[in-house]
């Protein structure tokens, strides 16, 4: 079993409960720590009223309320508003219930989530939370009571090493901010993209309320669970959304990192970069087939099954039309071979079909499997990691 590999992702709830706390939060160069007990007391001493409103504000706007189980970040933003007996519903009801909004969901490559709410006649707010590293460098502003002062590098330094601080007490940690927008700009705003679907009104000028840092606590028995493992010959890997540093901690606390070499902890963009990402490859004609080759193909495939699903209809109207002559004995008979032949009932292909060689045998692999072959004896931990990483980590495995 020495060259057993076990992928842990943190998705499945393999090594982290499903509730989490903000424990930490940072507002106005503070590093508050926060009593979840005591959370009324320590933020209503520490925290500028109208500066504690708005953040509220902004957790109770852009957090999604589901009354079963849900996003553990989401729940500990709300967790948090409930402790400080915060009027959730009177603020949804305000700016969101039977009110138009927008909202962008968050998504694995953002890592953030924004929704813009009106606050009057003619200013609507986007507030927007996630990932801190990403909120945080597109501030150009922080917020000091009810007013927003302008961000100097020295405390945008001061945010940053308060953001490595957070990752190394393995916080999850999250920036909350704003940006205020006109009336009359923002249906243009909502529709501009950067770079790679990018949204631009995202990373314009934000304003820092704060920053939250989440525990995310091991489930109890995880760290002999890992050592079992071990001792078994397996390798465990952990696959996380997390930055590197949170999941670098996490990983040497639960046993997972058992090496200090350099390819052990590596960020998603970062690994797909070295091994070059997946190609399309054929095992009938060992041609690497080119994506818009294949696309075309596919796209021209169903065009002709569809053209066919419609003669086998016609078909199949003008059996039933004779059939419906015959004698009640015939027409069951009928049916029971209609029922063979349904059309629209398709077996799922595991592989597709080669424009090349026309063979069901196209697969995908690793375009730099020796890049792979070099770190995968290290690598423990994939951080910041998106769909199209653990698909790439799982493929290479599989190519070993």
């Amino acid at each position: 079993m020495g060259n057993a590999n076990y992928i842990c992702s943190d998705k499945t709830g393999t090594l982290t409960k499903n509730e989490m706390d903000i424990v930490k939060i940072w507002y106005n160069e503070k590093d508050i720590t926060v009593d979840v007990n005591k959370a009324t007391d320590d933020l209503h001493d520490r925290i500028d009223g109208d500066a504690l409103d708005t953040i509220f504000e902004a957790l109770a706007c852009n957090t999604i309320m589901l009354k079963k189980g849900g996003n553990a970040t989401e729940l500990a933003c709300i967790k948090l508003l409930d402790r400080c007996s915060y009027p959730i519903e009177k603020t949804r009801d305000k700016y969101l219930t039977n009110k138009k909004y927008e909202r962008f969901f968050f998504d694995s490559k953002r890592k953030k989530m924004s929704t813009i709410i009106q606050k009057d006649s003619s200013i609507h707010r986007l507030y927007i939370k996630g990932a801190a590293e990403k909120i945080v460098n597109c501030c150009t502003s922080y917020q000091v009571k009810e007013h927003a002062k302008p961000m100097s590098e020295a405390l945008l330094k001061d945010v940053n090493a308060q953001i490595e601080t957070f990752n190394k007490d393995a916080l999850r940690t999250i920036a909350v901010a704003y940006i205020d927008l006109r009336a009359d700009e923002v249906a243009t705003k909502i529709q501009e993209r950067g770079p790679e679907g990018i949204i631009k009104v995202e990373e314009e000028k934000l304003t820092l309320l704060c920053l939250l840092g989440i525990r995310d606590t091991l489930r109890v028995g995880v760290k002999d669970a890992v050592l079992l493992c071990r001792s078994a010959g397996i390798k465990v890997r952990m696959v996380t959304g997390d930055n590197v540093v949170t999941a670098k901690t996490i990983a040497a606390n639960c046993g997972i990192l058992d090496n200090d070499n350099p390819a052990s902890v590596m960020d998603g963009e970062s690994f797909h970069k070295l091994l070059g990402g997946l190609l399309k490859f054929c095992n009938g004609c060992n041609k690497e087939i080119a994506e818009e080759d294949l696309t075309k193909y596919k796209a021209a495939k169903r065009e002709e099954e569809r053209k066919k699903k419609e003669e086998e209809e016609k078909e199949k109207e003008a059996k039933e039309a004779k059939e419906a002559k015959e004698e009640k004995k015939e027409e069951e008979e009928g049916g029971d071979d209609d029922d063979d032949d349904e059309p629209g009932i398709e077996k799922q292909e595991e592989q597709d079909e080669c424009p090349y060689c026309k063979e069901k045998k196209v697969v995908e692999k690793v375009r730099r499997l020796d890049k792979f072959k070099e770190i995968v004896p290290y690598l423990c931990v994939l951080a910041r990691s998106r769909p199209l990483d653990k698909l790439l980590i799982v493929t290479a495995l599989k190519e070993l």
